[in-house]
């Protein structure tokens, strides 16, 4: 297998999941947002309700869930063309195209990390058991990693 390839395959994956992962977080928190301002609306227990919404808001402030959404989207466009030309392309050009793309990745969900490796085996067509035998060969997605991904709605082809 080619390392590159892996590489193009795995970072189209990732940053896909993370797209994936960052938008619905953003529509779940904008979802509890509308369902808090109903409590405040309807008098149940407003210090309650506005300690949600405050706390909703905040979060939404400080980490932008849809703007990293976007970032990872551009990013997992961008491997996607890549990955699509990969065979056409000399490793030298194509290394030099991932070291200019990879200063623009977004922001990393370590949970998504095993997940997206799994996915990018699955999409160049290989068993993950046959592939990089030194590293984590029979490693199962974890609890949180398999909810993350869930989550994102993404689910690699097979699991180590």
């Amino acid at each position: 297998m080619n390392n590159l390839h892996f590489e193009v395959a795995f970072s189209y994956c990732y940053e896909n999941m993370m797209y994936k992962f960052f938008a619905r977080l953003d529509k779940l928190v904008s979802f509890l947002l509308l369902f808090s301002a109903i409590g405040v609306v309807s008098n149940v227990s407003n210090w309650l309700s506005g300690t949600v919404i405050a706390a909703l808001t905040a979060f939404q402030f400080v980490y932008q869930p849809a703007s990293r959404a976007q970032q990872a989207k551009t990013q997992a466009k961008f491997y996607l063309q890549q990955f699509r030309k990969r065979e056409s392309v000399s490793d030298d050009d194509l290394r030099s195209v991932l070291d200019r793309g990879t200063a623009a990745d977004s922001d990393t969900v370590d949970l998504l990390h095993h997940p997206a490796r799994l996915a990018a085996l699955a999409l160049l067509g290989y068993p993950s058991n046959n592939c990089f035998r030194d590293i984590d060969r029979q490693r199962q997605m974890t609890f949180f990693e398999r909810l993350a991904v869930r989550f994102a709605g993404d689910w690699p082809e097979f699991q180590v």
